[in-house]
């Protein structure tokens, strides 16, 4: 009896662990997984007057031409990477990221850092984008920023690789 009882509770403390320790992050979206390689097909600026060519520069790092046809890796463990081509003037080359999927009340939100050889427990800043859309073959974020002391909306369009 006593054995027994030390069983059950050694298999249920063992439980416990397991549960714990699995990851909490889920990649859906209205049950689209995101998870997956994507190509930045485009991005683009709304909510600022179109007469002007505004040079943004996403993430920190490089303009909104050099994003374009960036190559996104989002696996299941949340650490993924993009990487910038060879064009244009860019600084190409493959950036560690920490990502993950979140609620911000009802809105999904994509989280993202910049590793840059840091652990994402040693990275306070980051980014959040609203996820707009979300289907099996891509997804849309956007996120506010300021030009000019307008309020625009950068729209970032990924397609499924």
């Amino acid at each position: 009896m006593k054995k027994n009882l030390l069983f059950a509770l050694a298999a249920v403390a063992v439980s416990v662990l397991l549960y714990s320790c699995k990851t909490s992050s889920s990649h859906y979206v209205n049950r689209v997984n995101l998870d997956g390689n994507y190509i930045l097909e485009s991005v683009q600026l709304h909510g600022v007057p179109n007469d002007v060519k505004y040079k943004v520069t996403l993430l920190n790092d490089v303009s909104a031409d050099c994003f374009t046809g960036s190559d996104w890796v989002l696996p299941h463990n949340g650490y993924g990477s993009y990487t910038i081509g060879n064009k244009n003037n860019c600084y190409a080359g493959k950036r560690n990221i920490n990502w993950s999927v979140r609620k911000n009340g009802a809105q999904s939100v994509l989280q993202l850092k910049v590793l840059d050889g840091r652990k994402a427990k040693e990275v306070s800043e980051g980014y959040i984008m609203k996820i707009v859309n979300a289907t099996p073959q891509g997804f849309v974020v956007e996120s506010p920023v300021m030009v000019e002391g307008n309020t625009g909306t950068i729209v970032y369009n990924f397609l499924k690789r």
